[in-house]
């Protein structure tokens, strides 16, 4: 009797992962300056590494004085959409203020710590 003995190679990738307990850390924001027009909805994504994965939503986006939490990361935690809000809280009692044009510090916070500031061009 004769054995025949097959072996088979398969193709490995090796992917670049950040460390589960690192901070994340942002790369670039697309796009990098937005027109918003009073009562317009407009969607920046945040390209990046170590968000929290999934659609239960353990990210937390600042934009400017803003707060989002519960944000969203698609699977690889390398993605988040947010929407730039038409007015940030002005704090106390204070209306919030309408978002007007300038530049806006953006940044993620998970349970890890908050990633580096990239800057967000918006005009109205």
């Amino acid at each position: 009797m004769k054995f025949v003995v097959a072996i088979l190679l398969v193709g490995c990738a090796t992917v670049a992962k950040q460390s589960d307990d690192e901070a994340p850390t942002l790369e670039r924001l697309s796009p990098d300056s937005v027109f918003v027009a009073p009562g317009s909805v407009v969607a920046v994504t945040l390209i990046g590494s170590g968000f929290e994965q999934g659609s239960a939503g353990k990210n937390i986006v600042h934009f400017g004085a803003s707060v989002m939490r519960g944000v969203s990361a698609n699977y690889d935690g390398t993605r988040i959409a947010f929407v730039v809000p038409d007015a940030i809280d002005a704090g106390g009692e204070a209306p919030p203020m309408r978002v007007i044009t300038g530049s806006y510090p953006v940044q993620v916070e998970t349970t890890f710590g908050k990633s580096n500031v990239l800057m967000l061009r918006v005009v109205r």
